[in-house]
């Protein structure tokens, strides 16, 4: 009665084992006194550690549905417990599996990021070597250019001497122009004052050797004045017109024949005739 009214409240699985352990081991213990003697004490001794192991099976047997009577509950937790470990252990598996789906899927794209990043870089390669090969032409060119705007400045500035010095030649040739004409036209008056000369020369000849003529005669007849009248009344008309005529030959006969002064002036003038005019 002890025993039930003591399960009977709440405790926990290990308290009614031990509970109930001695409660049954006591019933079929022998007393000692009733033993006669050591072979029965022997006997008795076997029997008891028989009934002892077959009792410790069925104890171990009844506190165990003992304690599932008592903890129904907790023993359905405990099987679902011990229920929902493969159930966990499935989870687990599944989440490891997840997770290594997850690790797989994180490792690929990893992996076409990894691509990716090196065809890009690839690529920026590619565009940097372009670039050096472009601004390597790019400073080609530009050295050629300079070499060529150095030539063409040169070209520019021997071309600029050489105007320079044509202006220079034709202002001196202009002014040897200038002075050229100065000095011909003063050889032309001169020219003209000469001829001029000559010509009035020319006009006044005739008379000059007629009166030179004249009075060489008269001279030449001083000592006889009776001849002189007589050669002045019967000769004198005939000797001046003698000598007129042979004066007209001397003086025609330069006319005919030009001086080669008379010729110089005459190629001058044909020469600058469009100056003159």
């Amino acid at each position: 009665m002890e025993t039930s009214q003591s399960i009977s409240g709440p405790m926990d699985p290990v308290s009614a084992a031990i509970l109930v352990c001695p409660t049954e081991t006591s019933s079929p213990m022998v007393e000692p006194s009733l033993m006669p003697n050591h072979s029965k004490d022997k006997e008795l001794s076997v029997k008891e550690d028989d009934v002892a192991s077959s009792d410790s099976g069925s104890l171990t047997q009844r506190a165990a549905l003992i304690r599932d009577e008592l903890l129904g509950n907790d023993s359905l937790e405990q099987e679902s417990v011990h229920g929902s470990a493969p159930s966990s252990g499935t989870s687990d598996q599944g989440t490891t599996h997840s997770s290594l789906q997850d690790d797989s899927c994180e490792d690929k794209d990893d992996l076409e990021e990894r691509l990716r990043n090196s065809s890009i870089s690839q690529s920026l390669r590619h565009i940097a070597l372009a670039y050096d090969e472009k601004s390597r032409e790019l400073e080609s060119l530009r050295t050629t250019l300079r070499a060529e705007l150095d030539e063409l400045t040169a070209s520019q500035e021997a071309l600029r001497c050489e105007l320079e010095t044509l202006k220079s030649e034709v202002e001196h040739k202009d002014e040897l122009l200038c002075f050229s004409d100065r000095i011909s036209c003063r050889l032309f008056n001169m020219m003209h004052a000469i001829r001029a000369q000559v010509e009035e020369a020319e006009s006044l000849s005739p008379a000059i050797r007629s009166l030179s003529s004249s009075s060489t005669a008269a001279t030449s007849d001083c000592g006889t004045p009776s001849t002189i009248t007589t050669i002045s009344d019967s000769e004198a008309p005939s000797a001046p017109s003698s000598e007129s005529s042979d004066e007209s030959d001397t003086t025609l006969a330069p006319s005919d024949v030009p001086t080669p002064f008379e010729t110089l002036i005459k190629k001058i003038e044909a020469k600058y005739a469009d100056q003159m005019s």
